[in-house]
């Protein structure tokens, strides 16, 4: 099977290193942006809204994957493990900075050896 990828650099200090490629994920990411503003309501029973520095947050990502080599699988882990910062670019230039966090996998019993369907939870954090 044919797959196209995406490139990776970690955060090392602080600069973007190149870190070869991840696969470009078999499943559709849904991004959520979210406003931390906040209503309360006022002595006279209006409404208004209270607006803090942090105007939004965008919440953590699934990136899934689909019959997947154990060194992918690795490679994911050991960002994990390390905490690393990650800068993930796109096909189209798009860029995903923040952290894995979590990591499932699921080993295909009775399929060739060494294939896994993961998925992960990738946190933004464009402040690394």
């Amino acid at each position: 099977m044919s797959r196209s990828n995406w490139v990776v650099q970690i955060l090392s200090g602080t600069s973007w290193i190149d870190d070869g490629t991840l696969y470009r994920p078999n499943k559709n990411i849904t991004n959520k942006v979210t406003s931390t503003q906040q209503a309360i309501e006022l002595v006279d029973g209006d409404e208004a809204f209270i607006t803090p520095s942090t105007k939004y947050r965008t919440n953590q990502v699934e990136f899934a994957w689909l019959q997947i080599d154990a060194t992918f699988l690795n490679k994911i882990k050991t960002y994990i493990q390390n905490g690393s910062g990650l800068k993930i670019i796109e096909h189209l230039g798009t860029s995903h900075i923040g952290k894995f966090t979590s990591l499932e996998y699921v080993d295909e019993v009775g399929q060739d050896l060494n294939l896994y369907d993961i998925s992960c939870n990738f946190v933004y954090n464009p402040n690394l």
